[in-house]
């Protein structure tokens, strides 16, 4: 998948070294998280050296600030405006009585940047990360010239240029101007207060996506680059400006409490966190802001903290990663601000909160308890941040922690006392530490991670997937080397060739030549399935490292409600289908529906699974749908049966890279073996690669005649094989293996359409011929036993409002069952 997370990497192999694991779960588990975030995580306290954008002295002339100094009104803050929203808390319903938290200034003596060396132990940058910056130089730059300029690329979508306001000689960007639909939010109304649904094709998540400002942690990245070159001093302080900048103009923007931005705590609590990181890595780097900005941030991050309590998404019946970015949104919060009254008790309540919530939604297997795996591993990454925190926290928090009292606190929910938590805190050198229990569902959680990736690093989109992150995707890149380091150098898994995870509902299979899941299980979240799809018995391929077949995706969720239920249809997947019926229903009242079934009446139905063979059953048609598939090391064979009368369908949904040959035959030789080449000689000077013009190629078949009592190449009978090399042709290419065969010629592929072939064209390496020759490629064949195929063309989305055109192969048949065959090869070609 191109979308991904933090929580994709496996971090240590808890089953291969249990003995290391029992004796040092934490150290292991602290280790791995010191490279979670690698460009603020460290090991031990030195003074950070004086770089050339603070000659020496400068930096203590910034730091020595006086605290009686008078700090100007701002328009966006007078005095006083802070106590007054400290008093905000208290008007809080739901708090206890007894334990009444009494409102505390903000602010203490020394400013933000004293404050926030209590967000980590460790102020020492990584030597590695640093090396890495370098590594990364060009795309770094590109994406920090880009944000400079005002521009996104969201959701992966072409970059667009955010729309400025001309206010009092100042340009500001429109942070409520939906880029993709140039639809604006109305930046007046109460957050609580605004409507997801403002017509057709207008999806909330497009203005969420930019005001989660998580392109602000490329600008301190790229300021360590040049401030590391020191070709101009000039630069970095440029991308820290803008970083200021931003931020500012944000808060100015949007009132607290109005608008699109503060309507969601999840969506506040992913824009703090990344403000903070990316303000730490500025200041691990030596930059510091004046008092004015560090003032009107701190009030910000105050703001976003209260938001998140008064408004927590939390419920006794359900909840889900939005209740995760809560918590450990409010545990960056916490530990970054001064501590108050308030602060220690929301840092205590969402460690608390943090270690309950790994039990319940993720299932005991590791898998996340909705059903979805881009939704598991975005969880996943929010679980592992909130981790690395609690492990960074230093010595003054964590003894602050000590003297929080149980109490009602926040929606009816309590503060534990120490006997009740999963956690516990050594009074001997002031760490945290986790119960026996979390540590092993956090050694499943990331064992299911890995075991679901496939050999190119990704992972299948089963069910839901909003591409989204919960700290900057445009870093994500960049920590090529946390990945690997994860992965090979602590405690490497165990690859499970074979394995059903029960609770997720998935079935996995690897060989060396691919990686294939079926899923058969729970619709997720205690039945409501709001991200889950009509996928039951669905199949997925990687074929050779590269996706065979796919998940068509979600593309979006309340933009488009009717590609929304599309999209997660049963006729969207690759398994039975029957036109008028859906394995689970759903409701069409309103917007909500999008995120439920009315039942879970598939109860799918693992019966029997082992290294070469699979079947299992789903009842959502009334009558039973089954499917089994045999694993072989070259091909796969299935059946799918089902009783019910008419005409069934299923459906082989192919990665918009792989290119559809159909092989026909006539009667004469429907028992032969056949075989299509194309020939490919190197191009001229001057030619561009596209395979024009049309006779370009040549095409030759090989008959070779069967003698009697042949029974073919493949059993049973009736599998045959057939190899076509098709590169692909840009409009207006005829693709009909010029010049054509003549009229009567056996080889005419005319008569049939009882076999289909498929193969695999990969983009072209940098300095490919276009020849194919540089290349290893595949050939697979799809061949089946009775009804009919043909091919169409469906709506591929590989993230988040993001589509392009690709093909499907749909099987059609009356009878009670079909069998099919899925036979592949490599093809190694020669430079």
């Amino acid at each position: 998948m191109e979308y991904g997370s933090l929580g994709t990497i496996k971090l240590i192999e808890f089953y291969k070294f249990r003995k290391i694991w029992k004796i040092s779960k934490k150290a292991a588990l602290e280790k791995a998280m010191e490279r979670l975030f690698p460009f603020c995580c460290h090991k031990k306290e030195r003074e950070i050296p004086p770089t050339p954008l603070f000659q020496r002295g400068e930096r203590e002339r910034h730091s020595e600030r006086s605290e009686e100094k008078e700090i100007p009104p701002t328009p966006l803050f007078q005095r006083g405006d802070i106590e007054r929203h400290s008093e905000q808390f208290s008007r809080h319903p739901e708090r206890s009585e007894e334990k009444e938290i009494p409102p505390t200034p903000l602010f203490q003596k020394g400013d933000i940047n004293e404050h926030s060396e209590q967000f980590s132990r460790h102020p020492e940058r990584s030597e590695g990360s640093r090396k890495f910056i370098f590594e990364q130089k060009e795309r770094i730059l590109f994406l920090a010239e880009k944000h400079l300029n005002k521009e996104f690329s969201l959701f992966g979508t072409e970059w667009k240029k955010a729309k400025v306001i001309n206010e009092n000689n100042q340009k500001r960007i429109d942070w409520n101007y939906d880029l993709l639909t140039g639809f604006r939010w109305d930046s007046s109304q109460l957050g609580k207060k605004i409507k997801l649904n403002q017509g057709e094709g207008i999806d909330i998540k497009n203005i969420w996506e930019l005001g989660r400002m998580q392109h602000l942690l490329i600008f301190p990245i790229a300021s360590v680059l040049a401030q590391q070159e020191q070709k101009d001093s000039k630069v970095p302080n440029q991308y820290f400006e803008e970083f200021k900048s931003q931020i500012l103009d944000f808060i100015q923007s949007n009132k607290y409490t109005y608008g699109v931005h503060w309507s969601v705590a999840m969506e506040a609590g992913i824009r703090a966190t990344n403000w903070l990181i990316a303000f730490y890595v500025y200041k691990n780097a030596g930059f510091i802001a004046d008092e004015i900005f560090n003032k009107v941030f701190e009030k910000s991050l105050f703001e976003h903290l209260l938001f998140i309590c008064e408004n927590l998404e939390w419920s006794n019946g359900i909840r889900g990663n939005h209740y995760l970015a809560n918590i450990v949104a409010m545990l960056f919060l916490s530990a970054f601000l001064p501590t108050t009254e308030f602060t220690k008790k929301t840092l205590y309540f969402a460690t608390q909160e943090l270690c309950n919530e790994i039990l319940v939604q993720f299932n005991e297997d590791g898998s996340n308890f909705e059903a979805s795996l881009p939704y598991h591993y975005f969880s996943t990454e929010i679980v592992l941040a909130g981790l690395w925190l609690i492990f960074s926290l230093k010595e003054n928090k964590i003894k602050d922690m000590l003297k929080v009292e149980p109490c009602r606190f926040i929606k009816k929910k309590k503060i534990q006392p120490f006997k009740k938590q999963l956690f516990s805190i050594n009074k001997n050198n002031f760490s945290i530490d986790l119960n026996a229990a979390l540590y092993e569902r956090i050694s499943k959680i990331l064992d299911f991670s890995h075991n679901l990736l496939k050999s190119n690093g990704k992972a299948e989109q089963i069910g839901d997937n909003d591409s989204g992150f919960f700290i900057s995707a445009e870093i994500e890149p960049f920590l090529k080397e946390f990945w690997e380091h994860l992965l090979l150098k602590i405690s490497p898994p165990e690859i499970k060739q074979f394995y059903f995870y029960k609770d997720f509902g998935i079935f996995i299979k690897r060989t060396n030549q691919y990686f294939a899941t079926i899923r058969c299980g729970s619709i997720g979240q205690r039945g409501k399935g709001g991200h889950s799809h009509n996928d039951q018995l669905s199949l997925t391929l990687n074929l050779f490292g590269v996706d065979f077949l796919v998940d068509p995706g979600t593309y979006s969720y309340t933009g488009q409600p009717k590609l929304r239920n599309l999209f997660r249809s049963t006729a969207y997947h690759n398994t039975l289908s029957i036109e008028g019926m859906e394995q689970n229903e759903w409701a069409e009242n309103n917007l909500d529906d999008l995120f439920w079934f009315k039942t879970d009446r598939t109860k799918s139905k693992m019966i029997e699974y082992s290294e070469k063979h699979f079947i299992a059953e789903h009842y959502g048609f009334g009558k039973p749908h089954r499917r089994e598939i045999f694993f072989h090391d070259d091909f796969i064979e299935g059946i799918d049966f089902c009783k019910i009368k008419g005409k069934k369908r299923v459906c082989f949904h192919l990665s918009p890279d792989i290119l559809i040959a159909p092989i026909k035959e006539d009667d004469e030789s429907s028992s032969g073996f056949f075989t299509a080449f194309r020939m490919t000689p190197p191009l001229k000077k001057g030619d561009k690669g596209d395979f024009q013009p049309p006779g370009f190629f040549t095409a030759f078949r090989m008959t070779p005649p069967l003698k009697k009592g042949d029974k073919g190449d493949f059993q049973p009978p009736g599998f045959f094989t057939a190899f076509r090399m098709t590169p692909p042709l840009k409009k207006g290419g005829r693709g009909d293996f010029s010049p054509s065969l003549k009229k009567g010629d056996k080889g005419d592929f005319q008569t049939s359409g009882f076999f289909t072939a498929f193969r695999m064209t990969p983009p072209l390496k940098k300095g490919g011929r276009g020849d194919f020759s540089a290349l290893s490629d595949f050939e697979a064949v799809l061949t089946f036993t009775n009804g009919i195929g043909f091919i169409e063309e469906y709506n591929f989305s590989s993230g988040y409002n993001q589509m392009q055109k690709s093909k499907r192969i749909i099987l059609e048949f009356e009878e009670e069952k079909l069998n099919w065959r899925l036979q592949f090869c490599k093809i190694e070609k020669k430079i």
